[in-house]
């Protein structure tokens, strides 16, 4: 959690400044701006940093807090879901870069 912390505050002011700059542009615009490759990059480790940072908080919250066998299947579904989110952003950073 202290790793993914200290580069969520890396790369969260790069995610703000980047996409700020593109919010509420057209559509070709925000293509043309993800088509440089060091933006790609950083917004798809963005989004993976960001996601692997949630699904250890939300699991270490899940094991405090939930008891039984519903907490196996909350841990278990919310792995699944946190992944499922985390491949289709980097494929929606993907389709935009490429």
């Amino acid at each position: 959690m202290i790793v993914s912390s200290i580069a969520l505050a890396v790369l969260t002011p790069f995610f703000i400044f980047t996409f700020g700059s593109i919010l509420g542009h057209p559509y070709e615009e925000v293509v043309a701006a993800l088509h440089n490759p060091l933006v790609a990059v950083l917004f798809g480790l963005y989004i993976v940093v960001g996601l692997i940072h949630f699904r250890n908080g939300f699991q270490v919250v899940l094991e405090d807090y939930a008891h039984g066998t519903p907490r196996r299947v909350m841990i278990v579904a919310m792995i699944c879901v946190t992944y499922a989110i985390l491949a289709l952003g980097l494929l929606a950073v993907l389709r935009l870069a490429i």
